[in-house]
């Protein structure tokens, strides 16, 4: 495969992921409540953990990819985005949730503006 498609394919395969993580958890916060026997509220502000990542690692970010370059972050990322929505789909404990979710938001800093701006297609 070409070298540009291949990252083009994988820049969308992670934007994908990462809408989907953020997108999807707003309508199933009634029932996330329930399966963990926890109020709503906490369901909420554990969703919320994964935009705090957005409005601080930014610049963090922004310098690995300046270190690394883009293609190899938006590997790791994918995978680690990967791993973070199992652990979402198969933890038991509301602690494990909560944790899965922060770790997805740093992963989604690496699909942000700087890493698309900066990708060499």
């Amino acid at each position: 495969m070409n070298s540009k498609w291949s990252t083009i394919l994988l820049i969308y395969a992670f934007g994908l992921a990462g809408t989907s993580a953020l997108g999807m958890m707003g309508p199933l916060v009634g029932d996330i409540a329930r399966a963990f026997s926890v109020p709503e509220p906490a369901v909420g502000f554990a969703i919320a953990g994964q935009l705090l990542p957005l409005a601080f690692a930014g610049l963090a970010v922004g310098w690995l990819i300046d270190r690394f370059g883009p293609k190899p972050l938006l590997g790791i990322g994918l995978l680690a985005m990967a791993g973070c929505g199992l652990l979402n789909a198969h933890t038991s404990e509301f602690t494990w949730l909560r944790v899965a979710l922060l770790l997805q938001g740093i992963t989604l800093v690496t699909r942000g503006k700087d890493l698309l701006d900066s990708t060499y297609i």
